[in-house]
């Protein structure tokens, strides 16, 4: 039985992004630097998958915090098979309108009912309290092949963005490491660029992207 996915905190910002359209995320309200963004993320995450010796049209692979289809936009066409989870409603639709009514993308926007070969998240536990982020790794554990791997980001703490009061974690790669280990065979964390646009008017220059495969089960 899959862990239920926990409850994120920017459920607002999306629903206020649906009223007002997507630029309510940028100041700037640049849409194509907006959807670049997401396929320079994209490009990085297939590097990825190709350095870990995976085929990525031969995969399936999950977003976990699909959010608004900034990266799967990118990314899905890419790999044999897709699935975007969020709890969040609002985030749903908007990933809904956007990656299956727009652009007439093949992907699925439900909880995968088979195991995937690759997950990935972005920009996603610094917005999840303590149990949050312990329920969601514990989560991507169950959703996970037992030969799969994992890359997830999580924002370093010496970008020190704010978004707005919203942030409940920023971390060191030592701290990452640990926190990992807790869940997977965990194999590199490494600090990183990100691609994000500005949100809110800041823009964290650094996460940590830790890449890890499934831990072994005695």
């Amino acid at each position: 039985m899959l862990k239920r996915l926990p409850q994120l905190l920017m459920g607002n910002v999306y629903e206020q992004s649906r009223v007002d359209g997507w630029h309510s995320f940028m100041p700037a309200r640049d849409e194509n630097s907006f959807w670049l963004s997401g396929a320079m993320d994209a490009d990085k995450i297939v590097a990825k998958m190709v350095s870990l010796g995976l085929r990525p049209n031969e995969c399936s692979v999950m977003e976990y915090g699909v959010g608004n289809g900034r990266i799967a936009a990118a990314l899905a066409p890419q790999v044999q098979r897709f699935a975007g989870v969020d709890l969040l409603p609002a985030a749903l639709e908007m990933a809904r309108e956007e990656l299956i009514v727009k652009r007439g993308l093949n992907v699925s926007l439900f909880t995968p009912v088979e195991r995937v070969d690759f997950i990935y998240s972005h920009q996603v536990f610094l917005f999840c309290t303590e149990r949050q982020m312990h329920d969601a790794l514990a989560s991507i554990v169950d959703l996970l092949q037992p030969t799969g791997s994992v890359y997830l980001h999580f924002s370093a703490i010496e970008s020190q963005p704010d978004y707005n009061g919203m942030i409940h974690h920023l971390f060191t790669g030592e701290e990452v490491m640990e926190l990992c280990c807790q869940y997977f065979d965990c194999t590199e964390v490494k600090i990183g660029k990100l691609f994000y646009p500005p949100l809110f008017g800041i823009t964290p220059e650094y996460g940590w992207f830790a890449t890890a495969g499934k831990a072994p089960t005695n």
